[in-house]
């Protein structure tokens, strides 16, 4: 499928103009602009044997969390922050994980967070329409920070995902996202995310995730937000602050509690 024909419009570029990273417009491409706005997922996260994952780090459970995503575009750049929540462990981690709880919770009583990033942008162009709206950036990563690219692909309707180890072929993740629309809406507001994570020295499999996301109003997003913070049983001191994607060490100039997820998911639309 010719990616240019993806374009809100049909828009057609540049024409005789040299390519130029910074003249791209993600909000000329479809995809781009679903991922704007608030969306709110249910959760589930396998290991490479196909059961609900388990850390020997992060005694929560991975068969059934939530998570609470912000996006936004503006120009060639698209930004991404992620507040995820997980609910208390089970009496049988409680029983045999070691350790069984992270920070000053009380294990199987309180659920814990942790918070995402994402940022890339348009770094390289092509008057090769099938290149068209692909962005590239960096990803903070207990490797250390990899690149990142995401692809439009599908019928106008899909992106993928990619985060790879330098100087290795295979990728560390791979992830599908699938926009599809709701009996009687204009737009899109289900988003389908299957995440595939591997050994990137091998080749492997390590992980597969399944996210069922919808698209809500900022009131609607904040409402669920607090009231899972709620049924989650987490702690106002362990909210926000963990990096997800480093480690889960804490994020330099963050203080946990409610408003610095408020404040962490807002910042998407700082861009």
């Amino acid at each position: 499928m010719n990616r240019a024909a993806g374009r809100i419009g049909g828009k057609s570029g540049k024409g005789n103009k040299v390519c130029d990273p910074n003249d791209v417009v993600l909000a000329d491409y479809a995809q781009w602009v679903a991922e704007k706005g608030y969306w709110i997922g249910e959760y589930s996260f396998y290991g490479s044997d196909g059961q609900p994952n388990v850390s020997p780090s992060w005694p929560y459970p991975y068969n059934a969390y939530k998570g609470f995503i912000t996006g936004n575009i503006e120009g060639n750049a698209y930004r991404q922050r992620n507040v995820f929540l997980y609910p208390p462990a089970s009496t049988e981690t409680c029983d045999s994980a070691d350790p069984n709880v992270i920070g000053d919770g009380t294990c199987g009583t309180n659920g814990n967070s942790l918070v995402f990033f994402a940022d890339q942008e348009a770094t390289t162009c092509s008057d090769n329409p099938e290149l068209a709206g692909d962005v590239n950036g960096p990803f903070q990563s207990a490797y250390g920070t990899l690149n990142t690219t995401t692809e439009l692909v599908g019928a106008e309707n899909s992106l993928l995902y990619q985060i790879f180890v330098p100087g290795f072929e295979n990728p560390l993740q791979s992830q599908l996202t699938t926009l599809t629309k709701s009996p009687g809406s204009e737009e899109f507001d289900i988003r389908t995310r299957t995440a595939q994570g591997f050994n990137f020295a091998t080749g492997e499999q390590t992980s597969a995730s399944f996210y069922r996301e919808r698209k809500v109003s900022k009131q609607d997003f904040y409402n669920e937000l607090s009231n899972t913070i709620e049924e989650y049983n987490i702690l106002e001191c362990e909210l926000c602050f963990l990096n997800g994607g480093s480690g889960r060490i804490p994020v330099d100039g963050y203080t946990p509690g409610y408003d610095q997820c408020v404040e962490h998911l807002q910042s998407s639309f700082d861009l």
